[in-house]
Formats: C-alpha cells, sequence, structure tokens
C-alpha cells in the first residue's frame, strides 16, 4: 500500500500515513497562511484574513475553495471547520447578487432540520418575521453572522 501498510485482519494502520497533501514548505507564503492560522486573532479577523490571503471570494471556483480548506485543515482543522461555512455563506450571498459582507465578520450556514424546529419567514404588517429555532448550529458561538436555510432559500428578497 502506498498509503502505509495495512494489517488486513484488524484495518489498523502500522505505520504512519504519508500525507496527500504536501505545502510548500519554507515558502513566505505557506509561513504567513502558518501565522495566519495559529494566532491568537478572534475568529472573525481570523477568518476574514484567510479568506483574503487565500483568495476566497462567494464566487471561487470549488476546487480552489477545497484545496485552500485542505491547506488550512493540514495546520489546524478547527481552524478550517470555522472557514468552509464562511466560504459557503459568501457563496450563498454571491448567487443571491448581494454584496459580499464587510472585512471582520465570519458568517455560518445553518441548513439542517429536524421534526419540531423549524424556522420561517413570513410578511407581517410590512416585515419580515422569523420564527423559530434551528437545532444545530455549531460554532455558533464563533461566528459574527449567520444564514439559515429559509433566510439563505430567500435571501434576495430578506437582505435588500
Amino acid at each position: 500500500m502506498s498509503r502505509g501498510s495495512a494489517s488486513s485482519d484488524s484495518g489498523v494502520f502500522s505505520s504512519p500515513l504519508t500525507p496527500w497533501l504536501e505545502l510548500p514548505r519554507g515558502s513566505s507564503r505557506h509561513e504567513a497562511l502558518i501565522q495566519l492560522v495559529t494566532d491568537g486573532t478572534p475568529p472573525p479577523t481570523k477568518i476574514t484574513s484567510l479568506q483574503n490571503h487565500l483568495e476566497l471570494t462567494g464566487t471561487s471556483p470549488q476546487l480552489h475553495q477545497w484545496e485552500a480548506l485542505s491547506m488550512v485543515a493540514s495546520i489546524d482543522v478547527a481552524v478550517a471547520r470555522m472557514l468552509e461555512p464562511h466560504i459557503d455563506a459568501l457563496g450563498i450571498i454571491a448567487e443571491a447578487s448581494l454584496e459580499p459582507p464587510g472585512d471582520q465578520t465570519s458568517w455560518g450556514v445553518y441548513a439542517a432540520e429536524v421534526p419540531g424546529k423549524v424556522v420561517t419567514v413570513a410578511e407581517a404588517d410590512g416585515s419580515t418575521v422569523i420564527t423559530g429555532e434551528k437545532a444545530w448550529c455549531s460554532l455558533a458561538s464563533e461566528l459574527s453572522h449567520a444564514s439559515s436555510s429559509p433566510i439563505a432559500t430567500d435571501a434576495g428578497r430578506l437582505w435588500r
């Protein structure tokens, strides 16, 4: 096996796996990425700094997004988990033809649905009213903004 040897009986790897992604070591861009990922900057600043450094937008090619997330995850998986929903939200905002969010904001996308926990959007007295509860909002305490499935579905109407 090229990724390490495994015992056929137990399925356990007996030697370390070879990395599937090798980052160019020693380059100033790589060193800057490590600094951005590992410094103690608050999450919204860290996320937008990484977004800018990695040239990620709501319209970035999917392969570029995955490569960028892989590079971040190879340094710190938790930071990649914060960056990924931010990039997803940028895509939703771009698809709705809205202005991109300002600097120093970190976004999440919450679309999980479970019975009894539903978010609804309705018009009432000329205002948009959002009611309900999302059952699953991982990292919500680390984000400054969020998009939820009914909001994302109707983003053009709500955010203009």
